[in-house]
């Protein structure tokens, strides 16, 4: 059995001070000290970073005979009059807001050029870490009742009437648009916030 080649034990040669030290490539015990023979450190990959999108409407849907205005989103976003915006699914949108302020992903929120789905995305402005944040949003009745998730033992609290108009106008949808885009069905959704605006205290 052949035996096993003991290597020598690198130490510091004593001397390194006066740049005589042996490297190792010149020595089998070649100073530990020695510039040549420090490990290279590796530098680490960047992390991933996830970009979720959502797009914001040109223009607002039309209105039986009334002509279809521009919604001016991008602007209102841009100013910060567009505080947050309304959707649908809160555990889908919760679960990718909680990766943002985690600092694995971005929200990228987009404008359509023209019709929905139909058109180019433009970047209006993109939210981090920190920048963006979320509430639990029960509406019905034409968005006459207006809930919000506290998530706490208070549960959900009810908008007044004015709440409620504030809710709309820091949308950036004129009250009466408001109501009729909940005028059919539940929304049982998510108001995503663009900035540290909340409406319900825990």
């Amino acid at each position: 059995m052949a035996k096993k080649i003991k290597r020598a034990k690198r130490e510091c040669c004593g001397i390194y001070a006066g740049q005589d030290c042996a490297p190792m490539h010149e020595s089998t015990n070649g100073c530990i000290c020695h510039p040549d023979n420090k490990k290279v450190k590796r530098t680490p990959k960047p992390k991933k970073i996830k970009t979720y999108v959502i797009t914001m409407m040109v223009k607002f849907p039309k209105q039986g005979i009334i002509v279809a205005k521009p919604t001016g989103f991008k602007q209102k976003i841009l100013s910060g009059e567009k505080k947050h915006t309304l959707r649908q699914n809160y555990k889908f949108w919760k679960k990718r807001i909680d990766e943002i302020n985690a600092g694995n992903a971005i929200l990228s929120v987009r404008q359509w050029s023209g019709l929905p789905y139909r058109s180019e995305q433009r970047i209006i402005k993109s939210f981090s870490k920190g920048q963006v944040g979320y509430e639990r949003i029960i509406m019905f009745d034409n968005a006459t009742e207006l809930a919000i998730n506290t998530e706490s033992e208070k549960g959900y609290v009810y908008l007044s009437d004015s709440g409620i108009r504030r809710v709309a106008k820091n949308d950036g949808v004129p009250i009466d648009l408001f109501r009729k885009f909940f005028k059919n069905g539940v929304l049982d959704g998510i108001i995503i916030h663009f900035s540290k605006l909340r409406y319900a205290k825990k």
